[in-house]
């Protein structure tokens, strides 16, 4: 089965006088990445490989999270996800080695919430679907499986996973 999570980035700073790219995490995203790897580890949630879009916020947010889970498995720093659509994160998806199940994708909207949205199908529970349709919160995680064991034939196919999980950081308050 292959098992795809999604994690956005934390709540980031307003990012005057800096680049995009180099915009950083407010305390209240620290403290929801921290929460988010927290609540990971007591799930005892497994990745085979992690990517992380190169932009500040994503790494922090990475670190920060895995800062409670901790991860030391393979984390790829990734520059195409920053701010990749949905048809880039799936054709980068459909290149992963079959070997990696479950995989941890951390990056940016509106790219993770559209893949998702493509990718859930109506097997799924509804709350969890209306959740992911109304929005894709800052810090937000969820889980898209699909019983296949071919990345690229899961990403080829539309409405074709089950959304498992859809867990904002206010969901562990």
């Amino acid at each position: 089965m292959n098992t795809l999570y999604l994690l956005r980035h934390a709540k980031t700073e307003d990012g005057k006088d800096k680049s995009d790219r180099e915009r950083a995490l407010t305390p209240r995203g620290v403290r929801a990445a921290q929460l988010m790897g927290l609540y990971a580890r007591q799930q005892s949630w497994q990745f085979d490989t992690v990517w992380v879009s190169d932009a500040l916020r994503t790494r922090q947010t990475w670190e920060n999270f895995n800062l409670h889970l901790g991860f030391k498995g393979r984390v790829l720093f990734r520059p195409e996800l920053y701010l990749a659509d949905a048809e880039a994160i799936r054709l980068m998806l459909a290149e992963l080695p079959n070997a990696e199940q479950r995989v941890l994708c951390v990056g940016h909207n509106p790219g993770l919430q559209v893949l998702a949205s493509s990718m859930a199908d109506e097997g799924s529970e509804p709350e969890l679907l209306d959740r992911l349709y109304a929005g894709l919160p800052t810090g937000t995680m969820l889980c898209l499986e699909h019983a296949g064991t071919d990345w690229t034939d899961t990403m080829q196919r539309q409405h074709a996973a089950k959304l498992t999980m859809y867990l904002e950081p206010a969901d562990l308050v």
